[in-house]
């Protein structure tokens, strides 16, 4: 294949990247691109997303975003397992001496399959659905046993989720049985050097046709590092290059041997198996593994490409830790109310003072609105619906209220909050783990931007693009130096290179790709006009929003017109950083912020609205709360401010980059743990 039909493959953001010169970025998305487009087909998704769709149109029926009952089977099934996992709590056996879950806990939840509740049922699994197992994940967490719901969720998302989608029968057979029956089974992607970047995984194996097995090779700053459940003895799925120097990764499944061992005259691989020292996740097993000429047999290879399984899996290991996230913040909310009812304040219980009771109004919108967005995005899952935006919007939006709230409560609660004892101290290390493990948050809202934007951008904004990668070029075709390229036409470009600007900007005139933006600008333009009295009218006359409580209809009703705005802030953006939009992530940022908490308001809105008459309340606080928020993230009025942040945050950066920042250049830094080969202190 030629470079020029690759290029034409490439989504508009990839040409983006290439033609401002960030090369390594190109070819990281661009794989990226792929794996999910590939997740996405795998997993039967067919419609346009829900936020897209409430972005650009066409508007979803209301319905599809009110929630659907959940199987009074399924609740009784629940109900068992914590009834189970609280009666071994309460008898001290949850916990082994050095704190880790015990083999006690995990035998009382497993007489229900709790290890296999989404297995299916012909592999001796329970054959729940994935709404069922979020349901279940919040109670476990909501009820202190957070590692409980961790382990759990590992092993049937990123563990047997892959498996069931990818693996051969014969795989299926041979390790889903394992897993109902509750053997652990982790899934080892980060790495010392390159953490979670799987496009950079050192890890690799070679086939040897001798013993006709691979062998993983993993050692020094390729070990595999913070690799929940895996142990001594466990099953485990590898991501590695198939080859030393190839790009396409793989995906293993092996077992674990019971002891660590050296390569040597009487053994042919190393391997080792050591704690990796987090204070995340407690009490969960949590390892850093190095493997050396380790041999896996031929057949416990998955037959697909290993990045695509994992984005497939992590669509549902988002919406677990959102589940999750919901019953850690219903925990706060407990501990909360319990310690401000029997506390005295100045001036009588602390329960009867505005400000704590705000703060416990905010954790349970946080929960609320954790939750809602779970059982949205594992709805829209259910219905063959795309996820894009939306699945990261669910973790983002989870992992944010879950600090916040814990902020929440310790200001409730005060000092105590601190205590070892307490259930908050406890969980304290693995909420703000939240916002790192399977993508950290700012990241994954600047991957939803891209994603939901992406339809529009590769049909509207080709023009644009294509104009500033001819001008970019010199006369034999090379690229022109960064001080030589053009990123956007304006009359800054203008005075600099007069020459090239006009000829890009008489090139653009000429685009049909300008013309067809034109005219879905006037088409857009004139749509919202006529829908314009749908936002004047009021609210209790609109058909839509006939089945929501009148507490709830006013937020619905502002969510969605805020969201079907956010199309002309995004082209605001286009036209005024253009190709520079590719490096300006505070804005991007800002935009994506805004964009989840409107997605936030709809979710908590609709959830409340099927709900109780105590969680309608709880629902129209955080939608309040959300939409004061949503104030605060003004894009486009804002982005003279914005720039002149950039500007400051560049000269700090500069100073920092080139070691002259006499305000830390003075002191030692302290080791990094886990350190990696050419890592310089």
């Amino acid at each position: 294949m030629t470079k020029q039909s690759e290029d034409s493959q490439d989504s508009i953001s990839v040409r983006a990247l290439r033609s401002s010169g960030n090369l390594k970025y190109a070819e990281e998305l661009a794989a990226i691109e792929s794996a999910e487009k590939a997740a996405d087909k795998q997993g039967g998704k067919r419609s346009t997303s829900l936020v897209q769709r409430l972005i650009y149109g066409p508007q979803p029926d209301s319905y599809e975003m009110r929630p659907t009952p959940s199987d009074p089977k399924s609740r009784i099934h629940k109900e068992q397992i914590i009834d189970a996992a609280k009666d071994c709590l309460s008898r001290g056996q949850a916990f082994t001496a050095d704190g880790k879950l015990s083999s006690e806990l995990r035998s009382a939840v497993n007489e229900y399959n709790v290890y296999g509740y989404t297995i299916p049922q012909e592999f001796g699994g329970a054959g729940s659905s994935y709404r069922e197992l979020a349901e279940l994940e919040e109670d476990i967490a909501a009820n202190g046993l957070g590692g409980l719901a961790v382990e759990i969720s590992g092993q049937l998302t990123i563990g047997a989720g892959g498996l069931i989608a990818y693996g051969s029968d014969e795989q299926k057979s041979l390790f889903l049985p394992l897993l109902a029956e509750g053997q652990l089974m982790a899934f080892a992607l980060t790495e010392v050097k390159v953490g979670v970047n799987a496009k950079k995984v050192s890890t690799y194996v070679e086939f040897d046709e001798a013993n006709d097995c691979w062998r993983l090779f993993a050692t020094g700053d390729s070990n595999k590092l913070y690799i929940t459940s895996a142990k001594h003895g466990g099953l485990i799925a590898v991501v590695a290059r198939l080859g030393q120097d190839s790009r396409k990764l793989g995906l293993f499944i092996t077992q674990l041997p019971e002891n660590d061992s050296q390569k040597g005259l009487d053994n042919d691989f190393g391997f080792s198996c050591q704690p990796s020292g987090t204070e995340a996740f407690q009490t969960n097993i949590n390892s850093r593994l190095s493997f050396d000429n380790f041999p896996i047999p031929e057949s416990n290879r998955i037959d697909a490409d290993g990045l695509e399984v994992l984005f497939y899996s992590l669509a549902m290991g988002r919406c677990m830790l959102s589940a999750m996230s919901a019953g850690f913040q219903r925990l706060y909310a407990s501990e909360a109310v319990n310690y401000a009812k029997h506390r005295d304040g100045v001036g009588g219980r602390v329960i009867n003072h505005e400000l704590p009771q705000l703060s416990i109004g905010q954790i349970l919108g946080g929960a609320l609105q954790s939750r809602s967005l779970c059982h949205l995005s594992l709805q829209q899952n259910e219905q063959h619906i795309n996820l894009s935006g939306l699945r990261d919007i669910t973790k983002s939006a989870a992992a944010g209220s879950l600090l916040e709230s814990l902020s929440c409560a310790e200001r409730v609660i005060g000092g105590r909050s601190l205590n070892q004892d307490s259930p908050v101290s406890a969980t304290r290390a693995t909420a703000h783990a939240f916002s790192i493990v399977e993508g950290e948050n700012d990241l994954i809202i600047l991957g939803m931007v891209r994603e939901i934007t992406s339809n529009f951008v590769n049909t509207y904004m080709t023009g644009i693009l294509t104009v500033l990668d001819e001008i970019n070029v010199d006369s034999q075709g090379n690229p022109v130096s960064d001080d030589k390229r053009i990123l956007s036409l304006g009359l800054k470009s203008l005075f600099k290179f007069p020459g090239r600007s006009l000829r890009a900007i008489l090139k653009l005139l000429i685009s049909k790709s300008l013309w067809a933006l034109l005219a879905w600008m006037l088409k857009h333009a004139i749509l919202d006009i006529l829908a314009l009295p749908k936002r004047i009218l009021p609210v209790s006359w609109r058909p839509r929003y006939a089945k929501l409580p009148p507490a709830l209809k006013a937020y619905a009703r502002y969510a969605e017109s805020r969201l079907q705005d956010q199309k002309w802030t995004y082209l605001g953006l286009n036209i005024f950083y253009q190709l520079r939009l590719t490096r300006a992530q505070i804005p991007l940022l800002i935009f994506g912020k805004r964009i989840e908490f409107l997605m936030s308001m709809l979710a908590v809105v609709y959830a409340g609205s099927v709900a109780t008459e105590d969680i309608q309340a709880v629902a129209a606080l955080q939608a309040e709360l959300l939409k004061q928020k949503v104030k605060t993230k003004r894009v486009l009025r804002s982005l003279p401010a914005i720039e002149k942040l950039r500007r400051r945050l560049q000269r700090v950066s500069g100073f920092v980059k080139s070691d002259d920042c006499s305000m830390i250049n003075d002191i030692e830094p302290h080791t990094i743990p886990h350190a990696w080969s050419d890592l310089k202190n």
